[in-house]
């Protein structure tokens, strides 16, 4: 028998296994769902609430990123339109609560690395590499 031909086998009776289980049980949560590794097969039920779950993350990381960045950008213009109207401590004050934005970028940079390090170290996995 091929490799292709033993890895089809194998896939139907994952499949087999998967449906008479998923017959008998319990809809799974979605923490059983999310701890399940790529390796496991996952019926399109599961497949479409991890999806939902994704589209729910990114959309709110683009929203707090895209509210970063217009503060960010406010902070920028006025502290520039305070220099070039001479209210040079203005812009001094301006240019502070700009670092601030940075410093608070910074650190929850610092901490989804660690996050993601945790994450790595309870899969077995070697911490991650800087870039």
């Amino acid at each position: 028998m091929s490799r292709l031909e033993q890895d089809n086998n194998n896939n139907n009776n994952n499949n087999n296994n998967n449906n008479n289980s998923a017959n008998t049980d319990e809809a799974l949560t979605q923490e059983e769902i999310a701890t399940r590794t790529s390796m496991e097969l996952r019926t399109p039920e599961e497949l479409k609430a991890t999806q939902q779950q994704m589209e729910e993350k990114v959309y709110q990381i683009w929203t707090v990123l895209s509210a970063f960045e217009e503060s960010s950008a406010g902070c920028i213009s006025e502290m520039l339109l305070h220099v070039s109207n001479g209210a040079y401590y203005d812009g001094v004050q301006m240019a502070e609560k700009f670092i601030l934005h940075v410093e608070i970028l910074f650190a929850a940079i610092d901490d989804l690395e660690a996050q993601m390090r945790e994450v790595g170290d309870q899969n077995g996995n070697k911490s991650l590499q800087r870039i």
